[in-house]
């Protein structure tokens, strides 16, 4: 097998095959026909030749939110009010990714101020807000596919996606702000940028905030990926007591 698929199961790549066909509008095997049967007995037979244990990321779970948000020196709900706006779109945006279980491509651009609405007349008085995810269409995974609506809770934590959301809202879009401007924009000191932080420059101060933190808390950066913070807020809706539905209706 070549070594660039070392990594990368071959359920996987039969899954990767399918959402090209259906993005190209392309044909593929039904479920029972005797091609896809064919397809699968090589699989089977490749998977007995060439064993192999894919790769797995490591979920960015509530633990290590917390660990990232001590790095950062946000210990209370009222940080996030004198906090740096580079600190204060990085929590944001990491912890809204996190609940919403947002794949890379879903947040690459920053999403929009428009993406997020407020349920209740009274946007303060919230319980919750309402993320639209994958509304352009270069932000889906898979073209054809709708957008999906997220929910993310707020509560009176600093690891609460809505309230970090709800105060980045007001410190930073609160006034003439457009509508389309970029949700978690990128600043240099006070300056910002009406683009957000390249996704790699997020990986990076991820991966370096965990690897540095004291023991027993190193991980290695190898296993934190594109799909660590998706990954953790699946598991975290999982532990809190959600449905398989929920859950697969939150993630897409």
């Amino acid at each position: 097998m070549d070594s660039t698929h070392a990594h990368s199961s071959l359920a996987n790549l039969m899954s990767a095959w399918r959402d090209f066909a259906e993005e190209h509008q392309m044909h593929f095997p039904g479920k029972k026909s005797r091609e896809l049967r064919r397809i699968n007995k090589y699989i089977r037979g490749a998977q007995l030749r060439y064993p192999h244990e894919p790769a797995r990321c490591r979920p960015i779970t509530i633990d290590l939110l917390s660990l990232i948000a001590n790095s950062l020196h946000i210990y209370t709900v009222d940080n996030y009010f004198t906090c740096s706006l580079s600190v204060l779109v990085f929590m944001a945006r990491v912890l809204t990714a996190h609940t919403a279980c947002m794949r890379v491509c879903e947040h690459a651009d920053g999403c929009r101020v428009d993406d997020v609405s407020h349920p209740d007349p009274q946007p303060h008085r919230s319980s919750y807000l309402l993320l639209h995810v994958g509304r352009r269409i270069d932000s889906r995974k898979i073209k054809r596919r709708p957008a999906r609506t997220c929910v993310l809770p707020v509560r009176q934590h600093r690891l609460s996606a809505g309230r970090a959301l709800q105060i980045l809202m007001a410190r930073i879009h609160s006034g003439c702000s457009s509508h389309n401007d970029v949700l978690f924009p990128r600043f240099f000191g006070e300056r910002r940028s009406p683009n957000p932080t390249p996704w790699p420059r997020i990986l990076g101060q991820l991966r370096h905030i965990l690897t540095t933190a004291p023991p027993p808390s190193h991980v290695d950066p190898s296993t934190i990926e594109g799909r660590s913070l998706r990954a953790g807020g699946a598991t975290d809706w999982f532990a809190a007591g959600a449905t398989a539905e929920w859950v697969s209706a939150q993630g897409g």
